[in-house]
């Protein structure tokens, strides 16, 4: 009886192993899909990390552009996100935009000096605060963020001592063509065009164009605009810039033929009469 009970022991021992084994077994291909799982999230998490350095950059260089505190603290948030960045590229960024929340305060005036430059009215205040602009910004460090306000500060300078008139080209004044004729006027800091002419209805007409009509060519500091003229009559053509230097010019499209009368003496001595031929 004692060998029989002994047999039922490890018989019912190996029942329990056996399920035990068959009960872990699909834990263990669990745990090898939530490992693989685990690497494809860890690949695609490296992705964003990539992907958010370079957003990181692009928010430094943004506030480079344009220094103020919500640039900064948008940059700077990029920054401790950037998990992906070394440790040498992180110091850079941060270093960069250290510089620029030093410049936060200069660049404040000088966008002040750019604002009332821009208005007739307030044109004196700007040269009155130009100068101590000019003064903070020469106190800052060399690099990307003061060459940026110093050219700022360089076209503020042209608006504030222009006394050159637009210029306008394609027609010449008091000029009469027979063709129409493209309209070109040229300034840095062009601000109006009143264009006066014949509409397809032979009515004159005066059309406006602002700074929305213009095309910008920052390359050679010069903002355009470009008309064609197509009907027949007198055409005026004003130009204003911002600093309210002014140039007018005047010329009339003549597209019609005219006639002219010739009178030849007839040579059939039969007749004896003058003939008169119409061109």
């Amino acid at each position: 009886m004692q060998i029989k009970k002994r047999y039922f022991v490890v018989a019912l021992v190996l029942l329990l192993g056996l399920t035990t084994f068959s009960f872990a077994n699909p834990k263990e291909e669990m745990g090898s899909k939530k490992t693989a799982k685990g690497i494809s999230e860890t690949v695609a998490n490296d992705k964003i990390e990539e992907h958010s350095y370079s957003e990181a950059l692009e928010a430094v260089e943004d506030a480079e552009e344009n220094p103020t505190e919500e640039t900064v603290e948008t940059a700077r948030n990029e920054i401790r996100n950037a998990n992906n960045a070394t440790e040498e590229q992180v110091q850079n960024l941060q270093q960069r935009v250290d510089v620029v929340e030093e410049t936060i305060d200069v660049a404040a005036l000088v966008k002040e000096v750019e604002v009332l430059a821009e208005v007739k009215e307030t044109r004196e205040q700007a040269k009155a605060k130009y100068s101590n602009a000019e003064t903070e910004v020469n106190k800052l460090e060399e690099g990307d963020v003061k060459d940026n306000l110093e050219n700022r500060l360089a076209k503020v300078s042209r608006l504030l001592n222009d006394t050159t008139a637009p210029t306008i080209t394609g027609i010449t004044n008091g000029s009469i063509v027979n063709k129409s004729e493209n309209i070109y006027v040229n300034d840095e800091f062009l601000e109006r065009v009143m264009i006066t002419g014949p509409n397809s209805k032979g009515e004159v007409v005066t059309k406006e164009f602002t700074k929305e009509d213009f095309t910008e060519d920052s390359e050679n500091l010069n903002i355009s605009l470009k008309y064609k003229a197509n009907y027949e009559g007198e055409w005026t053509v004003v130009a204003t810039d911002k600093a309210g230097n002014t140039y007018t010019e005047t010329f009339t499209i003549d597209k019609t033929a005219a006639e002219v009368e010739v009178s030849k003496s007839n040579n059939d001595k039969s007749t004896n009469k003058d003939v008169t031929v119409t061109l």
